[in-house]
């Protein structure tokens, strides 16, 4: 069974090289089901190194890159089909290290964001390839942020445990979201609006000082 998340990053620009007054640049394999104002909707499949180079030189420079892309196929290891591991490799880590080739040079002085998982180092069963490229995550974010200290770019993983997203489309049961709340030491199941106001506050000058860091905002998921 898969569970196919929303191929997506946002990125903030500071400038564009257009000359745009634009805010909020997001990158999807899918069209939008929502649109908003002020934010312009790019179709790209991240894997496309080519067409992720291209759009990058319509910036001057980014403030903030947040990689939010993954793909997850639920199997034991015996049965996965190899080209549902290959896609959850080429999508969840290959892509994001494209996306990140790609505008590390506008990224002067700017912040990258990485949105990882509480099951890069809490294992499970079923999910062994998708939870191998949350850990991926984990050192990207660390080394990114060694390499990148000469422009002074910045880089933060934050891990979140259950929220309730199209990923997770099991969580409409009630039964299967009661076990995964019981899984956690704070009684609650996550939304993606609140892992947002999450994530945005790291943008906030009162988390300047971090980076390198990997950040748990799981309800106590990984503690449990």
């Amino acid at each position: 069974m898969m569970y196919d998340y929303k191929l997506h990053l946002v990125i903030r620009p500071h400038g564009l090289a257009c000359g745009s007054s634009q805010k909020v640049i997001s990158i999807d394999k899918f069209a939008p089901r929502m649109v908003f104002p002020g934010v312009d909707y790019e179709t790209i499949d991240i894997r496309d190194a080519d067409r992720l180079n291209g759009l990058a030189q319509r910036f001057s420079k980014i403030d903030v890159l947040i990689n939010n892309a993954a793909v997850q196929h639920v199997s034991l290891l015996s049965s996965y089909g190899q080209s549902d591991m290959e896609e959850m490799i080429d999508v969840n880590i290959t892509g994001t290290l494209n996306v990140t080739r790609a505008f590390l040079p506008h990224l002067e002085d700017g912040l990258i964001i990485n949105i990882g998982s509480v099951h890069s180092s809490v294992p499970r069963t079923k999910k062994i390839p998708y939870d191998m490229s949350k850990a991926a995550l984990v050192i990207l974010t660390k080394e990114t942020a060694l390499e990148l200290e000469a422009q002074n770019t910045r880089a933060i993983c934050v891990e979140f445990g259950a929220v309730r997203t199209p990923m997770n489309d099991d969580f409409k049961d009630e039964q299967a979201a009661k076990e995964a709340v019981g899984k956690q030491v704070i009684k609650h199941l996550m939304t993606s609006g609140e892992c947002a106001r999450m994530v945005f506050e790291l943008t906030t000058d009162k988390f300047k000082y971090l980076n390198g860091s990997v950040i748990r905002y799981d309800c106590g998921r990984s503690v449990k």
